[in-house]
């Protein structure tokens, strides 16, 4: 099943190093006390990828929509071993306290809404 998310909902999992394991620099894939991905079909705002790597990560903005489909999980991981990429994605959404959210609103209901979402607590940039 096909998990969807924001640029910036991606970025905060994929850059998450309680979940991404790597006590050297970069990954190699086999590294067993390291954390990465195989067969995953990645897609920004529609267009499949190839492998995810620092140079395509820069490429993705906050408000890019992002898919993640199959994969497997390798080597060190949250949780039960040889979770799929997108089981691993909602694993870690379940953990997170907080999310962040996209509203499109009137531009001149702007303020309140912010004010309104200050008020319960969030945060609005």
């Amino acid at each position: 099943m096909t998990v969807r998310c924001s640029g910036a909902e991606f970025l905060r999992f994929y850059n998450d190093q309680n979940w991404w394991f790597s006590d050297k620099g970069p990954v190699e894939v086999g590294d067993e006390e390291a954390t990465w991905y195989d067969d995953a079909i990645i897609s920004v705002n529609g267009q499949p990828t190839e492998d995810l790597d620092v140079n395509f990560q820069s490429g993705i903005r906050p408000t890019d929509e992002v898919s993640v489909e199959g994969g497997i999980v390798k080597g060190k991981v949250v949780g039960a071993s040889g979770p799929s990429l997108e089981a691993y994605l909602s694993r870690w959404r379940k953990a997170q306290s907080t999310t962040t959210i996209s509203v499109e609103c009137p531009r001149d209901k702007l303020d309140a809404i912010i004010a309104a979402i200050k008020a319960a607590g969030g945060k609005a940039s």
